[in-house]
């Protein structure tokens, strides 16, 4: 069986599997034979979506079908006691153990966009929705309670924010996303495409329309939490990887970049921002009256003024030791507007009829991320692996063929050979040097017959070492099976897909008090002639 897995900065995996893991796995494979024709492709409609499968017919209609959903995007598959399938808006989810009238839930993939903060603590008004603490902007809730409320929603990760780049306003929740488009006469809000985010290449993503999510890039966690802690409206959403130069990992987001030490990454830092992208220094000057307005020196007596209001927001976001001291002067770019830069940022208030400024980071990163001259990646801080084997069951007299290809923020990564150890029947290991990835990631290795007994599962690790020494692994196993008349792949008319699931869970190091666990639902698509 083929799996992925995203990995983060965690140690190798190089221990031999234990028994109860070796009869899960054959579990899941007997399942995946049992549940093989319900995974076969549907074929698909004009409009290149898939008929929504009859487990999930009542659930989509009651929560608004394809005008709230969207279409589904993907043919049903399972992983044991759940089904599943894919909209635009999410992924839908029938658990065969779950108590009647609970079976069918939207998966949380929000947890997978690391994209969630603190709330923010106001006091909730008369009139207003909260949830765990975060305001429901007052738009969304209309949807909200028509979808179902935090049964169906799920748990809220972040305030609402307003997405510059797409002049949309956007909540985000674990199992569904909100956005209302600023400005739009008819008022409509709408469901961010996480369904088409998640599955991306792998189902018919052409229609995400003004819903499109576009969080590429996952963090290095002290980034994660540092922009958790501080609130996305402070540092924005990720726009590029985690680069890796000369020992310094920086990481662009829209208002700011975060930056670490690779031998510490929890001690995270600012880039001073405002002048990579061209704003000069202003000389200090000494101190001036002026209402409002707090002096700050930075040279004997000369220095400059910062509104108050600027004060509070920089005290209140890590203090001017971590944000910098103030590189220039308050400029006006108009009578209810004040603007000034600081080492790592530049700030903006808008100042209301009663004289209250409303503070807020200005987008540099975006400025300075160029995605036509893509940041180099000399250094790889978290690759995808996806390892598999060309026959998921192998008679105990043919080869076996292993595959690996390595991936880096969707790029494939030649040059890197992979370490493939096989535990043997007898408990023992056989360790291979794989051929180097060739430029489309991928390497092959192939391995003598074993001659074993019927059902036996052959477990075995791929790793690769990048090039600052971090080693990342895969595990993965076959089965030795000499019975012809069962297959693991039904055969299916040319040109279709056959989607096999894999659900990879990973440890829960992000905010442990508001996300329990992470999940990557990820379905492997195997292309048949």
């Amino acid at each position: 069986m083929a799996s992925s897995m995203f990995l983060h900065q965690t140690p190798a995996l190089k221990t031999s599997p234990r028994r109860y893991f070796l009869i899960a796995r054959l579990v899941l494979l007997l399942l995946l034979l049992a549940g093989c024709e319900r995974g076969r492709a549907t074929p698909k409609s004009p409009e290149g979506t898939f008929p929504v499968d009859p487990v999930f017919q009542d659930f989509y209609k009651e929560r608004g079908g394809r005008n709230i959903l969207g279409p589904a995007i993907s043919p049903v598959f399972t992983d044991q006691e759940k089904i599943y399938q894919y909209t635009i808006a999410g992924l839908m989810m029938y658990d065969r153990a779950a108590p009647e009238g609970q079976r069918v839930s939207l998966a949380p993939l929000g947890r997978e966009m690391n994209v969630y903060e603190l709330p923010s603590g106001s006091a909730p008004q008369p009139g207003e929705r909260f949830e765990a603490g975060y305001k429901i902007f007052d738009k969304f809730v209309p949807l909200y309670e028509q979808l179902g409320g935090a049964a169906v929603v799920g748990k809220p990760l972040t305030e609402t924010h307003k997405n510059e780049a797409k002049q949309r306003y956007e909540q985000y929740f674990e199992n569904a996303g909100f956005y209302w488009l600023e400005g739009d006469r008819e008022n409509a809000v709408h469901l961010l495409a996480y369904g088409a985010w998640m599955c991306r290449q792998h189902c018919q993503t052409g229609q995400t329309g003004s819903g499109r999510i576009d969080l590429p890039y996952s963090s290095l966690q002290p980034f994660v939490e540092k922009a958790a802690l501080l609130g996305l409206d402070f540092s924005g959403n990720a726009l590029s990887p985690p680069v890796n130069q000369g020992g310094q990992v920086n990481q662009i987001y829209q208002n700011v970049v975060f930056t670490a030490d690779a031998q510490n990454p929890a001690d995270v830092r600012l880039f001073a921002l405002p002048e990579a992208v061209g704003i000069d220094r202003e000389e200090a000057r000494a101190p001036s009256p002026a209402p409002d307005m707090e002096f700050y020196a930075v040279n004997g007596t000369l220095g400059y003024n910062v509104p108050t209001a600027f004060v509070d927001y920089v005290q209140a976001h890590g203090g001017f030791e971590f944000i910098g001291e103030p590189i220039n002067h308050v400029s006006r770019p108009d009578p209810q507007t004040i603007q000034q830069c600081f080492v790592s940022l530049c700030l903006q208030g808008v100042i209301d009829d009663g004289g209250e400024v409303a503070v807020h980071v200005l987008p540099l990163g975006l400025e300075y991320f160029r995605p036509e001259n893509p940041t180099p990646i000399p250094t790889l801080i978290k690759v995808t692996i996806q390892v598999g084997e060309e026959t998921p069951m192998i008679s105990p007299l043919q080869e076996q063929e292993i595959w690996a290809v390595v991936m880096s923020a969707q790029v494939p990564v030649p040059n890197i050979e992979p370490e493939l150890t096989v535990t043997l029947p007898d408990g023992s290991e056989q360790i291979y040097r794989m051929p180097a990835t060739d430029e489309k990631g991928e390497s092959r290795q192939v391995l003598p017959p074993l001659n074993a007994q019927n059902g036996t599962l052959v477990p075995y690790v791929v790793c690769v070492r990048v090039e600052n020494q971090q080693e990342f692994c895969v595990l993965d196993s076959y089965l030795i099976w000499s019975a012809p008349t069962i297959e693991i792949t039904p055969t299916l008319p040319p040109g279709t897909l056959s989607y096999l699931p894999f659900i990879i869970k990973n440890a829960p190091v992000y905010f442990p008090a508001l996300i329990d666990q992470f999940v990557t639902y990820l379905p492997f698509i195997k292309n048949q002639d």
